[in-house]
């Protein structure tokens, strides 16, 4: 019988809390413990979870606070990634780490030797593999319903106000295009061999997005699209996943969560149905599966749904991108 597994959150804001609920619900798992940024937080955080919660990124309070442990989910801020991984491997523990692996290519780097030299093991939040519409788009291409992929696009746009938590502290980059260059690359099982990209200047922010070109080694091209140029607003088409084969197409309208609401003022929202959705006093949706699949690898051994060569890979090519634009030219990947 397979006994719960205990795991701590390193870094409680919105995706760490979430992250917390799901592990609390989850028969196989028990949270132990929580870290956050500020006292206030801990704080309101001591009334939602009753485990030891400590503030200020205190990795030697959590340690004191929680003697036994099994793995640790990391939910820092990216460019907020290294140390917290460092205390985990160092003690032996499983991590699941939110994406993108790190703010550079160089601190990734860091992340994988310590890993490597501590015959660990690191699995990353590339959430959307965890979304049934992309592992159904997946099995559709697997299947070969639709032929040789030859082309894909993806959209993935926010908002200036999402726009402001990052500008400054993260490349670009590295922020929206993880998303789609980890599912170009798991559908097609090619690597990237050449990256083009624009930035959009202006506006209220250095730039206002990004427009990258993709070469596979397989011969397929993937553009993806990011914006954040605009106020926060409801755009029905503002994540989308479209590939084109040789004998067919298939389009995930990543945007549409199936329910619209529209108010006096005809302003559109729509609650999150897909990512992360309450049935029945559970938390569902592909949060869910991730931390199920994370659970279940420090359950049972068996290897993650995303390796660390994953979460590697995908910085690769973020950091080509940022090199690109730099550079105003291509850059070129080894295969």
């Amino acid at each position: 019988m397979l006994t719960a597994s205990r795991i701590a959150v390193i870094g409680a804001g919105r995706m760490g809390e979430l992250y917390a609920r799901l592990v609390a619900q989850h028969p196989l798992a028990e949270l132990a413990g929580l870290v956050c940024h500020t006292e206030t937080s801990a704080e309101r955080l001591r009334g939602l979870f009753p485990v030891p919660v400590v503030s200020g990124g205190d990795l030697a309070a959590l340690s004191a606070a929680v003697t036994e442990l099994d793995a640790v989910i990391v939910a820092t801020p990216e460019w907020a990634h290294l140390e917290p991984v460092r205390w985990a491997v160092e003690r032996g523990l499983p991590v699941l780490l939110e994406k993108p692996m790190a703010g550079s290519l160089t601190e990734a780097l860091k992340i994988a030797g310590l890993v490597e030299a501590a015959s660990g093991l690191l699995t990353l939040c590339h959430i959307v593999r965890f979304d049934p519409r992309y592992a159904a788009l997946r099995q559709i291409i697997a299947m070969g319903n639709i032929g040789a992929v030859r082309q894909m696009y993806a959209r993935r746009n926010a908002d200036q106000v999402a726009a402001a938590r990052i500008l400054g502290k993260c490349d670009p980059a590295f922020w929206l295009t993880p998303h789609d260059i980890d599912i170009m690359r798991w559908i097609t099982g090619a690597e990237v061999v050449s990256v083009t990209a624009q930035t959009i200047a202006g506006g209220s922010a250095a730039s206002d997005g990004l427009f990258t070109d993709l070469r596979f080694s397989n011969g397929a091209i993937g553009r993806i699209e990011n914006s954040w140029a605009t106020p926060p607003a409801h755009h029905s088409r503002n994540c989308l996943f479209d590939v084109q084969g040789e004998a067919g197409s298939v389009e995930v309208d990543a945007w549409s969560q199936g329910v619209v609401l529209r108010g006096s003022d005809d302003r559109a929202t729509s609650p999150n149905t897909t990512e992360v959705c309450e049935v029945n006093g559970r938390l569902v949706g592909a949060c869910a599966n991730m931390i199920d699949d994370f659970v279940q690898v420090t359950a049972t051994g068996r290897n993650p749904a995303v390796s660390m060569q994953d979460g590697l890979a995908t910085m690769r090519v973020a950091d080509a991108i940022s090199r690109a634009l730099a550079s105003g030219g291509s850059i070129l990947l080894e295969a």
